[in-house]
């Protein structure tokens, strides 16, 4: 099974491409920059870019896990919900299963912009059947 995971090299998408890997799946790690860890195959992912994306032909899966953590503006939050567009369109063009790993913020009335833009996001990948997880907590210290 190859699966395709945007945010590969951040916490969360590094650990899941390294346990991924161990478990057997072709990993293609999808990131604005090459990261260093072993991985089977590389894809150019950046939120900002404005061009369409093309999968592997084979993408069995997408998890999509990329996200701007730092953005306070209307605007640049819209530019996360555009890119989540364009990943959906390209996992349909491949028949590829999708799930969206979103925030326990997410939400309509959300007080800040990116509770409110990952709520649009969760509509988008639901509206076309696609999956949502919702992590309770994420520890970022030692195992």
């Amino acid at each position: 099974m190859k699966l395709v995971i945007t945010g590969a090299s951040g916490y969360i998408g590094a650990v899941l491409m390294a346990r991924a890997q161990q478990a057997g799946f072709k990993v293609v790690a999808a990131t604005r920059n090459r990261p260093t860890a072993a991985h089977d195959a590389w894809l150019l992912y950046d939120l900002a870019a404005q061009v369409p994306i093309a999968l592997p032909a084979d993408t069995d899966a997408v998890i999509h896990l990329a996200a701007d953590t730092q953005s306070a503006l209307q605007g640049e939050a819209e530019i996360e919900q555009r890119a989540a567009q364009r990943l959906l369109a390209a996992a349909g063009e491949v028949s590829a299963r999708f799930l969206f790993v979103s925030s326990q913020a997410a939400r309509r009335d959300a007080p800040t912009h990116y509770g409110r833009v990952k709520w649009r996001i969760e509509e988008l990948v639901l509206a076309v059947g696609g999956c949502v997880l919702r992590p309770g907590q994420v520890y970022g210290g030692p195992a």
